[in-house]
């Protein structure tokens, strides 16, 4: 932090290097740690390049509080008002079908998925790849999930892992208004949804085929984990062995 108005941002992958960040307009929010919420929105003014991975970044409004090494900076205007896949087929992926990070509606619809790794991650994440923040409206549903997460590790074909970096509060919610409802599931495995930290998380309606087309990674039967989560409502899922 240079003064009230201005302080320095920095790229933190080497895969970014050069990115332009932020322009003069658009809005931003700072996520001030232990706090992961995206409460502190300001604009842009200014921008000033120093190098390939460090910018000098000037707002309209005072910031509040004292910015420190660590803290987040997300650009709110980058991020779609709203994502659909709707009607598609998503397959043969060495990790992940979709990855989903944007604040605004999202919906998955009458999809067909296919992955190595989980088929839906939701992800903010602030300790490797320096991607975008929390969800805040999801819905997936009708979709056909088959075989998914074929490379192993466990992981489930919804995960909801949010990784910011040890700064901020791990118990603290963190992605909202999740719904998974009326998918159909042909799987050799329960693992089904893997939830960490969600503020109104839906599961209702999905139909699970296990089959024997390959190993199961254990011998737990739990199709659905959630952990620190709130307002969870699980309802009307069947599973056929």
């Amino acid at each position: 932090m240079i003064d009230s108005k201005r302080f320095v941002a920095s790229l933190k992958h080497f895969q970014q290097a050069g990115f332009v960040f932020a322009k003069p307009g658009e809005k931003i929010w700072i996520l001030s740690a232990p706090d992961p919420t995206r409460s502190n929105l300001n604009t842009i003014t200014d921008v000033r390049k120093i190098s390939d991975t460090l910018y000098e970044l000037t707002v309209k409004s005072k910031l509040t509080g004292n910015i420190k090494k660590g803290d987040l900076v997300e650009n709110k205007t980058f991020n779609p008002h709203t994502f659909v896949v709707q009607n598609c087929t998503i397959r043969n992926h060495r990790a992940r079908n979709i990855v989903l990070k944007t604040p605004g509606k999202i919906v998955i619809r009458n999809t067909y998925f296919q992955s190595m790794m989980a088929s839906i991650l939701i992800r903010g994440e602030a300790m490797q790849w320096f991607e975008s923040g929390a969800v805040n409206n999801v819905l997936i549903e009708n979709n056909h999930f088959e075989n998914c997460t074929l490379g192993g590790g466990n992981q489930s074909i919804l995960l909801i892992s949010p990784r910011l970096n040890s700064r901020f509060d791990p118990i603290i919610l963190f992605d909202k208004n999740i719904v998974f409802r009326n998918n159909t599931i042909n799987t050799f495995h329960y693992n089904i949804v893997d939830a960490d930290r969600v503020e109104n998380l839906t599961i209702t309606g999905n139909t699970i085929l296990l089959n024997k087309d390959y190993p199961p990674f254990n011998n737990k039967k739990q199709a659905f984990v959630t952990k620190k989560c709130q307002n969870v409502f699980i309802k009307d899922n069947s599973i056929t062995e």
